[in-house]
């Protein structure tokens, strides 16, 4: 049995090394040629994971927006009552 932790992680690769110049406050950060960077984790639910993680919130699922092959949605949760 396989298991899925619903993570999806991203990063970028420095193909060459390089010094990336940030105009705000003058920050300098460098980098090596193939130097892995990591930007973000994201992490997926079903929608019953949702439902249960909204429930001890006192909330429930009013809408669930998802595009043609369930790839993502956007929920919408009310308070209960």
């Amino acid at each position: 049995m396989t298991h899925s932790s619903g993570a999806v992680r991203s990063y970028l690769v420095s193909r060459r090394a390089q010094t990336v110049q940030f105009a705000d406050g003058g920050f300098n950060c460098e980098f090596a040629a193939w130097e892995v960077i990591h930007t973000e984790n994201s992490y997926k639910f079903t929608r019953p994971q949702i439902e249960a993680l909204a429930r001890p919130a006192g909330l429930r699922v009013q809408h669930f927006f998802t595009d043609a092959w369930q790839y993502f949605a956007d929920v919408v949760l009310m308070p209960h009552g």
